[in-house]
């Protein structure tokens, strides 16, 4: 099909050639990225809403639009030694720019622990830390046991990227990558049926 088309198209010379197509690359690039950008929100899925109370009783809801790209970081008791390197890399990168939420997974503790349990991560945790104490949240999501479940959520809550385990350099490595894509992504603020 191509060597047909070349064959039909009158020869250009090469200044002809060059301007032409400097022109048309950064109108190209844009409907490419703008197609692969309604191609991710058409194969991804969106993320569910939810209310979830911190450590200090404090009600966090997510809904979309949200603001800014956003990282949630699910982890039960043994994903959570894997939390501190996700969050120190992701907040040093991101600052203020991403926010940035950790969802404890609780299903397993007893009710009677609550208090002690929130006692104790307000004593260990600066941030706020959402806890799932029945686990609706966490099944909501694709979430793995004991390790770090990790998902890039776009403004309109749709996932673009999922990481499993600890912030590993690769890891690490490719959710930079899809926060920043995602940063730069247009936004739609459109909420997703």
């Amino acid at each position: 099909m191509t060597l047909v088309a070349l064959s039909i198209c009158p020869p250009l010379s090469f200044a002809e050639s060059k301007t032409s197509q400097q022109e048309a690359a950064p109108a190209e690039k844009a409907v490419a990225e703008n197609e692969l950008t309604q191609a991710a929100r058409e194969t991804s899925t969106q993320a569910a809403e939810f209310t979830l109370e911190d450590q200090y009783r404090e009600q966090h809801e997510f809904t979309y639009p949200r603001e800014k790209v956003c990282v949630l970081l699910f982890a039960d008791q043994d994903g959570s030694k894997q939390i501190e390197g996700w969050v120190k890399a992701l907040h040093a990168r991101y600052e203020e720019t991403v926010d940035i939420h950790g969802v404890a997974l609780l299903k397993a503790a007893p009710a009677l622990l609550r208090p002690t349990l929130r006692l104790f991560f307000r004593q260990r945790v600066e941030h706020p830390v959402m806890l799932d104490w029945d686990g609706s949240v966490t099944e909501k999501f694709a979430c793995k046991a004991k390790q770090v479940s990790l998902f890039v959520l776009d403004t309109n809550g749709i996932i673009q990227h999922t990481e499993y385990g600890a912030a590993e350099t690769e890891a690490l490595e490719k959710v930079v990558e899809s926060v920043d894509k995602t940063m730069k992504a247009p936004k739609t603020n459109e909420k997703s049926e």
